[in-house]
């Protein structure tokens, strides 16, 4: 039968060469080793950095801030020593640190700058400065570390950067926390203000009541003071009147005496002038009589009185008035410096010294006019009995001697007691004068302070209703301060938590699609892909095409390559899956999907090289070299430059890369249909190629054999 006919010579190639065994046994194996060794070797190599040398320079020098050291240096590398990422080795010294890269002891390398610490806290000043971490990657040594170290890196610099801004916030918190102290420090100093300020504002009302109480006495005191003006004129006019009279009387008393003299003299040549003496002492009992009248009568004593009560009553409400405004002014000492109250108080001064001179003249005039009262009294006393004794003269001459010396002696008292009381009398006419002067004044001073306690009753007023403004204000102030200060307080509440969110603002919830456990997982599709490729390509290297020739009983055959490469799809794929434990997401999919593969490389391969030998051999080495940068196995396609692009859509490894992720990470049925029918396509439309070109050659080869016979014949 044509299948027993055309039957596979594996099985004899196997039992009677045992090099070509070997061969083939190896040509099988070639793929399985191809993954398995490459992907076990770098399965996940992530979970080995622990096993990479870093070295790290902490050269901080530290910084004080509010009276407290702050090593940001120090805290970074605790935080390395209790990270395993990294095989973490701590040195003294950049040079150290240099001399371990040039003996490529260290992949990587980071120095923690002297300044480091003081970087990290100005981030408290207006102007922060960035801290930097300065980081060595010894690329020469090894590209692929540096690139891990700078993932390594970027996680620290996150890691610091968390830390240094949940320092900040916890800084930040811990001032709030402060403000919220001040603020309740405020709200209870604006409170105590308050009531203060109502207080003073109460002191205010009673001060303006107070000055409008002082304006109407003094405004009463206005209008009292022109009576007492009046009479003080009155008085005046009087007091001059009296002062002619006594110094009409002390002449006539300087008379009498003279008289009185001659009259001792003459008296006792004759009796003759009694009746003339008589006449004259009573003359001067009627002149003192009428001088007693004026001293003794009401207006004048009441003048005086009055005048001494009036000003001692105007000395006690400018003292009441004094104490007042300077109560005011030790509760308001702001007003010490307003020109009104500058001017009130030099005119108050003013008032006091005049009304001191007044109330004391006035005591003086009221005591002078008591004396002068008293003297007349007994003068007028002393006359009645002069003339009684000049009466007795008559009855009695032989004691008229002795009458009349003792009325010449009384006559002399009486004209040094008129005398005196002349000049007393001028003393109080000046006195009274003057103080006619200061009540004339004080008559003003009044008016003028009713206007200066006018304008103060007038501060008064705004001084009361602006401190009572002020009182509401700052009552809603410390209200404002309160509630700032409860608002901040709660805030504050779990200011550790707010202060790690602040750090770490935003996490990623990282959710993976078709998610892929590894490295090795990752790219096995590529891998198995590329094994596939290489172990079709050695084997149409190593075997003789000139033996596969179809229907030769005993050849090697098509169906010898294939069963061939689909040994080296299933024991990589059953090496992969249960050696090195790669989980696909569909198990039939992740077998059967290799298979197909490898008759579409093998058809491929058998195609360029049965059609151009060693040609073709080199055709497929420049197509695995394409399909190594092209086939989207390690990097997407849209990473790819332009060319590699333009090439992708045309290399056979791009449809199994594409239909073995499928199989292994996504299972998408669509896309694995899609790539194994086009797979079978390359296979079939390979195959069928190969069978229209053996034709052909087989067709020109009968031709070929057909002339040569032809020719033998002739």
């Amino acid at each position: 039968m044509p299948w027993r006919k055309n039957k596979l010579a594996l099985y004899d190639i196997l039992q009677k060469n045992h090099f070509m065994s070997v061969v083939i046994i190896a040509i099988m194996l070639i793929p399985l080793l191809y993954s398995f060794l490459y992907l076990s070797a770098f399965f996940d190599p992530y979970e080995h950095t622990k096993n990479l040398p870093v070295a790290v320079v902490n050269e901080d020098q530290g910084v004080e801030v509010d009276g407290e050291t702050i090593r940001a240096g120090d805290e970074l590398v605790k935080q390395l020593e209790k990270n395993d990422s990294m095989k973490w080795v701590f040195l003294d010294s950049y040079k150290e640190m240099d001399l371990g890269f040039q003996q490529d002891r260290y992949y990587m390398g980071i120095v923690i700058p002297q300044n480091f610490s003081e970087t990290a806290a100005s981030i408290q000043d207006p102007k922060p400065v960035q801290g930097i971490i300065r980081y060595y990657a010894n690329e020469g040594s090894n590209y692929l570390s540096s690139q891990i170290g700078n993932k390594v890196v970027q996680e620290l610099e996150k890691n610091v950067q968390k830390s240094l801004a949940r320092t900040y916030a916890e800084g930040i918190f811990d001032k709030m926390g402060e403000s919220v102290k001040s603020l309740d420090k405020a709200s209870e100093g604006a409170s105590k203000l308050a009531d203060a300020t109502e207080d003073a504002a109460e002191g205010a009302k009673k001060l303006k009541n107070g000055t409008q109480l002082l304006k109407d006495k003094v405004d009463k005191l206005n209008g009292s003071t022109a009576p007492l003006t009046n009479g003080m004129d009155q008085l005046v006019e009087g007091l001059k009147k009296s002062r002619d009279g006594s110094q009409q009387l002390t002449e006539g008393a300087g008379r009498l005496e003279s008289g009185l003299g001659e009259m001792k003299e003459k008296v006792g040549e004759s009796s003759k002038d009694l009746p003339k003496l008589k006449n004259g002492a009573q003359e001067i009992q009627n002149g003192i009589g009428e001088i007693r009248k004026f001293v003794n009568q009401p207006g004048l004593q009441s003048a005086a009185g009055t005048i001494s009560e009036e000003a001692g009553q105007i000395k006690e409400k400018h003292q009441e008035a004094r104490k007042m405004l300077d109560s005011v002014l030790e509760e308001y000492p702001e007003l010490e410096s307003d020109p009104a109250v500058v001017r009130l108080k030099e005119k108050m001064n003013q008032v006091s010294r005049d009304y001191g001179g007044v109330v004391d003249r006035a005591s003086q005039l009221d005591t002078k006019l008591k004396q002068a009262q008293s003297d007349v009294d007994q003068m007028y006393q002393g006359q009645g009995k002069v003339v009684e004794g000049i009466g007795k003269v008559e009855s009695g001459f032989n004691q008229q001697h002795t009458a009349l010396t003792q009325l010449h002696r009384g006559a002399g008292t009486l004209s040094g007691g008129l005398q005196e009381m002349y000049q007393g009398q001028k003393k109080l006419l000046s006195g009274s004068t003057q103080l006619q002067n200061g009540i004339h004044q004080a008559a003003d001073a009044p008016n003028q302070l009713s206007a200066a306690l006018g304008k103060l009753n007038d501060g008064s007023d705004a001084l009361n209703k602006g401190l009572f403004q002020i009182e509401d204000g700052q009552s809603t102030l410390a209200d404002k301060l309160a509630g700032g200060a409860d608002d901040a307080r709660s805030q504050l509440k779990g200011k550790d938590e707010k202060a790690e969110q602040i750090a770490d603002p935003v996490a990623v919830d990282k959710e993976s699609i078709n998610k892929v456990p590894n490295y090795a997982t990752g790219f096995t599709p590529y891998f198995i892909s590329l094994s596939l490729w290489v172990g079709a390509m050695i084997l149409f290297t190593v075997i003789d095409m000139k033996r596969m020739k179809w229907g030769e009983e005993r050849q090697l055959s098509i169906l010898t390559a294939l069963l061939i490469g689909m040994i080296q799809a299933l024991l990589l794929t059953v090496a992969l899956r249960y050696g090195l434990g790669i989980e696909p997401k569909s198990e039939w999919w992740f077998f059967l999907f290799p298979l197909v593969t490898s008759f579409a490389f093998i058809a491929i391969n058998h195609l360029l090289v049965a059609v151009m030998k060693d040609v073709g051999r080199f055709i497929a080495i420049l197509i695995l070299m394409l399909q190594l940068s092209a086939s989207a196995g390690t990097y997407p396609a849209e990473l790819l430059p332009d060319v590699f692009q333009s090439i992708h859509p045309y290399l056979p490894m791009t449809y199994s890369v594409e239909g073995l992720r499928a199989a292994i990470s996504t299972g998408n049925e669509t896309i694995l249909w899609n790539n194994l029918l086009i797979l079978l396509s390359v296979a079939v439309g390979s195959y069928l190629l190969l069978a229209v070109f053996n034709k052909t050659v087989a067709v020109l080869k009968n031709k070929k054999q057909t002339v040569e016979v032809a020719q033998k014949a002739v």
